[in-house]
């Protein structure tokens, strides 16, 4: 008979001491194809509340599990098809720590990024937003109404219960002329016409750790009382760096996953680390679909299951005996 981990963790006390690596016994840490690391909550979710998220692709993978039983206002935010063909709300990725911390800010200044025009990029009414992930280029007036949108979208976050930051790689963009991060490169016209003005960062670990540092002390300023961190398994699809793709991958995800760590230990109390990164990968290239980028839905659903399992109250014997 075959024993799923959580009914196998209610059964029995005798569990494997956390220090050790799982092995194929440890029914609790070790199963479906899947390595669980126990995880301490220092703060438990009620149902129906309200969860912001923000971060790379892997956010709405975790929106898509979640929007059934929580408020996800990102989860409801939509463009027309014309303007992305693909997820409704994924224009909204924020896929680097700079991105991410800059939004934040924003959020917590309350700064009407529609006033910041020059980081469009286009003319004769095809504009491209660079501070977008991705999108189709749109009339000017629609890219402004858009980032007024979103401005607005982003002003929940104060309000809700928890803000799940993703963090996705660490390479980016950045405008010197406007002084800030882009979330996406500049058409690459735009750049060979203006060199100086854009330069591509491979972020460190000390810079990602700054921004995120101070994206996170503005939105808890600005009332976020909860914070979880997780690291996007997604990987790169497109280095810029020169290196081959899997080893520029590997570099950003440790990157990250350093990031994550030292983010944890300084704000103690209100940000916990949530292992979505090692949870998916721990199962190899048979986690993800045919194109060795997306993750499988099914996989998704296990890991996000075992964060409702951690952290959602009722799930208290759990909590205890983990």
């Amino acid at each position: 008979m075959r024993v799923d981990g959580y009914t196998a963790l209610k059964n029995t006390l005798k569990v494997k001491p956390m220090n050790r690596h799982p092995d194929k016994e440890d029914a609790v840490r070790s199963h479906d194809g899947l390595l669980f690391p126990s995880v301490k909550p220092g703060f438990s979710l009620t149902p129906g509340s309200r969860i912001f998220t923000i971060g790379s692709c892997f956010a709405r993978n975790i929106e898509a599990v979640l929007s059934n039983n929580y408020e996800l206002p990102t989860a409801d935010y939509s463009v027309p098809k014309s303007e992305w063909a693909f997820a409704a709300n994924g224009i909204l990725n924020e896929y680097n720590p700079a991105c991410i911390s800059q939004r934040l800010i924003w959020a917590a200044n309350k700064t009407d990024t529609s006033a910041q025009p020059e980081t469009l990029s286009g003319s004769k009414d095809e504009y491209v937003d660079l501070l977008l992930a991705a999108g189709n280029a749109v009339t000017l007036e629609r890219a402004l109404e858009r980032r007024r949108e979103i401005d607005q979208l982003y002003s929940q976050i104060s309000s809700s219960e928890l803000l799940v930051i993703t963090l996705g790689l660490n390479e980016c963009w950045y405008d010197e002329n406007e002084k800030c991060y882009l979330n996406r490169n500049p058409p690459p016209h735009v750049v060979r016409s203006n060199s100086e003005r854009y330069r591509f960062e491979q972020l460190s670990v000390d810079t990602c750790y700054s921004l995120m540092e101070k994206g996170i002390a503005a939105i808890l300023d600005a009332g976020v009382k909860n914070i979880m961190l997780t690291v996007s398994p997604v990987p790169l699809q497109t280095s810029f760096s020169g290196q081959d793709c899997v080893s520029a991958n590997s570099y950003s995800k440790a990157t990250m996953r350093c990031v994550a760590e030292k983010l944890r230990v300084r704000f103690e109390g209100v940000l916990d680390y949530f292992p979505s990164y090692e949870i998916v990968t721990s199962g190899g290239l048979s986690s993800f679909q045919d194109d060795h980028v997306h993750v499988k839905p099914e996989v998704v659903e296990k890991a996000i299951q075992y964060l409702l399992h951690r952290y959602e109250p009722e799930s208290d014997e759990l909590q205890q005996a983990g």
